[in-house]
């Protein structure tokens, strides 16, 4: 039975929640993620609750707000800064260092590149319509695909102000984990006015939101693969060519991670995969490193 399908249900003692009880639904909602009966069924509700309606809505402005995020090109001081860390440092033992990330091979002037071979975790390109409808719902509905959608649901919940936690009592304080208020944190850059927002996509998998305002960075992942026994993310922010430390990036459930810095007068930044406790500079090659927003 659809969960929004008002006809399933007698509607004299519905108790549907509003965005603030169940706001990852409105949150799906909001980043066009619900398929178009539950779409359906969920606007046919919207329309008869006009406050749900406004905080559906006030999601959906905060979404398109994420949605302009683009991705930008890493300073060319950034990479060989980076690259000088790890010339510098001693690296992990064989076995235990990330592999690096090669460059693309450069084809010679006037050949073509050769055809890619299809991915392992994509299917083949298919040309019967209904076929592909179907490859598209399968992909569309991984699991990996919903640990994004919920992270990225979170952010939006906590930019447009909704759901933050629960307290103990009507008149208790919300009861926040460390997560949450760092999540509720970059919502707050955010909303700052002049904001700058960007994204990036993590070499080995999963994407970096980075979000810039009032000297402060908001750093948001999705996806991240765990880094592994006796290994934590670490991030790194870069001026020039110099690397410094910005702390240990503590990912969760679906390579999930929120954190706010100060940038000062950092141009870059960068994550990397580190012993556990972190290093004073970068011992594997960052699976993140772009330009901070500009």
């Amino acid at each position: 039975m659809n969960p929004l399908d008002e006809n399933s249900r007698d509607r004299s003692h519905d108790h549907r929640p509003t965005p603030s009880e169940d706001p990852l639904l409105a949150a799906a909602w909001a980043l066009d993620a619900l398929d178009d009966d539950e779409r359906a069924a969920y606007e046919e509700r919207l329309r008869t609750r006009p406050e749900e309606r406004a905080d559906a809505d006030a999601l959906r402005e905060t979404a398109a707000r994420l949605g302009a995020a683009v991705p930008v090109e890493p300073p060319a001081r950034l990479r060989a800064g980076i690259l000088a860390a790890l010339a510098t440092t001693a690296q992990e033992p064989p076995g235990q260092e990330l592999p690096a990330q090669e460059p693309p091979a450069q084809e010679p002037p006037g050949q073509e590149p050769p055809a890619q071979e299809p991915s392992a975790q994509e299917p083949p390109a298919v040309t019967d319509l209904g076929a592909a409808r179907a490859a598209r719902r399968d992909r569309t509905r991984r699991p990996a695909r919903w640990s994004v959608l919920v992270a990225a649901a979170g952010l939006v919940v906590a930019a447009a102000g909704i759901g933050v936690g629960v307290g103990a009592g009507p008149d208790d304080p919300p009861v926040v984990s460390a997560q949450e208020a760092a999540r509720q944190e970059v919502a707050d850059l955010l909303a700052a006015p002049g904001a700058r927002v960007s994204t990036v996509t993590a070499s080995d998998g999963g994407t970096a939101t980075l979000v810039r305002a009032d000297g402060r960075l908001g750093v948001l992942t999705t996806g991240l693969p765990a880094a592994g026994a006796g290994r934590d993310y670490q991030l790194w922010l870069a001026s020039g060519e110099a690397v410094s430390s910005a702390g240990m990036l503590g990912v969760g459930a679906g390579g999930t991670a929120a954190t706010v810095v100060e940038v000062g007068d950092s141009d870059g930044v960068g994550i990397s995969v580190e012993p556990a406790g972190g290093s004073p500079q970068p011992t594997t090659t960052p699976v993140v490193f772009t330009a901070l927003p500009a």
